[in-house]
């Protein structure tokens, strides 16, 4: 019996504990623009825009929504609610388009607060997962920045035509 009650109280404790760590937390405090970052060969983060649009962006608007832009599409997402962790912000969003009610989880996780950089993780209603390093707007002039060439032709001649391209972009 003195075992379940110790059981019972130390759980009570940890629930306690763990639930006094979750803290609103306010969205504005983020930046509101970003702009995505892939790693290239080597690893190193650049901005790249492929050929067919631009580059994927992230807006957080001020009528707690989120706009994921990517090539000629938004994205946008109704945000329901948010609260902080430790270093985590917790995002419970819905898509806007659909009449769904299933919900959107998105994390948020500095990774370089000093060079603007954050990663924003999401989780599918499906179970797929994005996990995508991003630069705040105001940090992006310290990137390098990819365009990928757009060529029409077909064959092996073209894929060393369009290697050399890229490399000497990503130098």
């Amino acid at each position: 019996m003195r075992t379940i009650l110790l059981l019972f109280i130390l759980s009570t404790a940890m629930v306690s504990c763990k639930q006094a760590n979750t803290m609103q937390f306010d969205l504005a405090k983020l930046p509101k623009n970003w702009v995505k970052l892939t790693p290239n060969k080597k690893g190193k983060l650049v901005i790249f825009n492929p050929c067919n649009g631009p580059n994927m962006l992230l807006s957080i608007k001020e009528d707690k929504k989120i706009v994921f832009k990517e090539g000629q599409k938004d994205f946008e997402l109704d945000v329901l609610e948010t609260s902080e962790v430790a270093d985590t912000v917790f995002i419970k969003a819905k898509w806007n388009w659909t009449e769904s009610e299933k919900r959107q989880n998105i994390k948020f996780i500095w990774t370089d607060r000093q060079k603007g950089i954050g990663r924003w993780i999401t989780t599918y209603s499906g179970g797929f997962t994005t996990n995508f390093s991003f630069v705040t707007e105001n940090k992006q002039e310290d990137f390098d920045t990819i365009y990928e060439p757009c060529s029409v032709c077909w064959g092996e001649e073209c894929d060393e035509i369009k290697k050399s391209e890229i490399q000497a972009h990503s130098n």
